[in-house]
């Protein structure tokens, strides 16, 4: 007990140390925060106007409960109301451990691996935001980067309708930001790609220097940011947006609250004047309507209303077991999901509104309870069967797309999934094409069995009749030995694939031994890699097709190549292209 209570410590400690500045911008969905281009302090409360105070910022620290944490450029943390009524000094003289304290921690990235509320999202991330409602993060797949969207703290059964954001292929990632507006991402070569939170539409701004380290979309622009010496945000630019991310908002005039506790020496925020229009180059999205308790034509209820009707129909969905949350009389997210869950039930279309024949159904004495392991069949889509998609990737069954739409490749999964677990097809049934309620109980539990293989430094994923190297067993190993084959489920699986980036920027890695199945590896995979000094290959199946880009750029000048002696020729040149730097020597006497 005490070994696990002090591996729980280091872990904290571990991810304490390795936490950098927040975000220059921060929002909890309602209210947004960030730092102007003039250094200030800029924020929007939930229904009012775009304010700006004369506090000069270094970092924004958190947005948690009612307050918003900063870090003034004196060195006092300010604690500012979200309604914006008073402005306080939290801590004069705040040590390290203050700021960390103070740091938001919604959800823990450390070393690639992405956890919300002890619910693992990712291995492979490399920069991740939250608004609150979601979290966004970018990681690799062994193809490339994409973006993934997903619902924050909130169990895996919970899924909603298709994800606008989840899956769009991104450039190398850098930095992610969320505000109300949109997202941004930072990619490696300092240019920006902005997204629409509503639609996914994405639009690429260049980079304008070698600096940029974070973007934020706010005020209906595009901010720069670059990181100064003492790890404060220094704001490099700002430029209008080129296109339309969100619904426009008109920020109108209103009237700030005198502050009632003592203030601090920085003047009282001052309203900014109405927001100078985005360009209209293109079309922008049609504003959501405010909500409303008034019933439409059809008696529909929609996604956005509020008013009695929606408590209702709240206090139904709860009383039948649907994960509704609060009951407040307000159609959002968290009554969002319930419903999809209710319509897959009801085997009616997925939709962000209860149609009149959706409400009689759940009114009706004999309305389904909620059945989280409701059987499933080729054939079917929704919210259920983006759930089970999800659930096999995160096991490593690779559907490939999530989706909800139970076809070829998820059949795949699922057969795969009852060759391990035993729970094969009834009689009459093909491999795969019917998930079972004890498939489905079986695949939801701590003991699902898993296709990731840690081996000798390396973690695996099994993919079809083959394996690939997914990255490493911890970002201290010395040795990584890609074997040529993983015993694994009484089968032998050739290692085939480095998937890209696996094995980035791996301080400690000294010695790399390549099996004699690979034949793709990924770019940068071994990008970084500066003890990186002697390199074993024992494949002969690598060639221009399969090998990345910069795989092995960042190996020490000195480091030595050992390969099949007949193919050290092409094998130096094929490496050279890739990054190994021109004086590593091949096969030395």
């Amino acid at each position: 007990m005490k070994c696990r209570i002090f591996l729980l410590l280091l872990v904290l400690i571990l991810a304490l140390c390795a936490a950098a500045a927040a975000d220059p911008a921060l929002t909890d969905g309602v209210f947004t925060a960030w730092i102007g281009a003039d250094g200030r302090l800029f924020y929007k409360p939930d229904g009012q106007a775009m304010y700006r105070s004369d506090v000069m910022v270094n970092d924004l620290l958190s947005a948690e409960g009612d307050v918003l944490y900063l870090l003034e450029r004196g060195g006092q943390v300010l604690a500012l109301r979200k309604d914006g009524s008073r402005l306080t000094v939290y801590k004069s003289e705040p040590t390290d451990a203050d700021l960390e304290a103070l740091r938001e921690a919604r959800y823990s990235l450390l070393e690639g691996d992405l956890t919300v509320g002890g619910k693992a999202l990712s291995s492979t991330a490399a920069a991740a935001a939250c608004d609150g409602t979601f979290i966004y993060w970018a990681e690799a797949d062994g193809t490339g980067w994409r973006l993934r969207q997903d619902f924050m703290n909130i169990q895996p059964l919970q899924y909603v309708f298709k994800l606008p954001l989840d899956g769009q292929t991104i450039p190398e990632p850098q930095a992610l930001s969320v505000t109300g507006e949109g997202l941004a991402l930072t990619a490696a070569d300092h240019s920006i790609v902005c997204f629409n939170l509503d639609n996914g539409q994405k639009t690429v701004y260049p980079a304008v220097g070698e600096n940029t380290e974070q973007a934020v979309i706010a005020g209906g622009k595009l901010l720069r940011y670059a990181l100064g010496e003492n790890g404060a945000w220094e704001p490099e630019s700002e430029e209008a947006l080129t296109t339309a991310l969100s619904p426009d908002v008109t920020f109108s005039p209103g009237t700030l609250v005198t502050p009632t506790a003592t203030p601090v020496t920085t003047p009282v925020p001052t309203l900014i004047p109405t927001a100078t229009p985005r360009p209209t180059n293109t079309p922008r999205p049609t504003k959501t309507p405010r909500p409303t308790a008034t019933p439409r034509p059809d008696n529909r209820i929609c996604l956005g209303d509020k008013g009695q009707e929606v408590r209702n129909m709240q206090e139904r969905l709860d009383s039948l077991g649907y994960p509704v949350g609060k009951i407040d009389g307000i159609y959002g997210q968290g009554t969002q999901r319930a419903v999809s869950l209710f319509q897959a039930a009801i085997r009616s279309a997925e939709k962000n509104y209860m149609s009149e024949n959706d409400l009689k159904k759940l009114y009706a004495p004999d309305a389904p309870e909620y059945d989280a392991y409701m059987p499933l069949q080729q054939g079917d889509s929704g919210v259920n069967v983006r759930t089970m998609q999800q659930r096999l990737q995160d096991l490593g069954y690779d559907p490939q797309k999530i989706d909800g739409k139970y076809g070829a490749m998820t059949v795949r999964a699922v057969a795969l999934f009852q060759e391990a677990t035993g729970i094969g097809p009834e009689s009459g049934e093909a491999a795969g094409t019917r998930a079972s309620r004890r498939l489905l109980q079986k695949l939801y539990s701590d003991t699902a069995p898993t296709r990731k293989i840690t081996v000798s430094g390396g973690v695996y994923r099994l993919s079809g009749s083959s394996a690939v190297l997914i990255g490493p067993s911890s970002r201290s190993v010395k040795t990584i030995t890609i074997p040529d084959y993983i015993e694994a489920e009484g089968k032998r699986f050739p290692v085939t694939t480095i998937e890209k980036g696996a094995c980035k920027k791996l301080e400690n890695l000294s010695r790399l031994y390549i099996g004699e199945n690979v034949k793709r590896i990924g770019n940068s995979a071994f990008y970084g890699c500066s003890k990186l000094k002697k390199i074993s290959v024992q494949t002969r199946l690598l060639n221009e097709d399969g090998m990345g880009t910069q795989v092995f750029s960042g190996v020490p000048e000195d480091a030595v190549v050992t390969c099949p002696e007949d193919l050290a020729k092409a094998y130096r040149k094929l490496f050279r292209d890739s990054g190994l730097p021109k004086s590593v020597k091949f096969n030395p006497d």
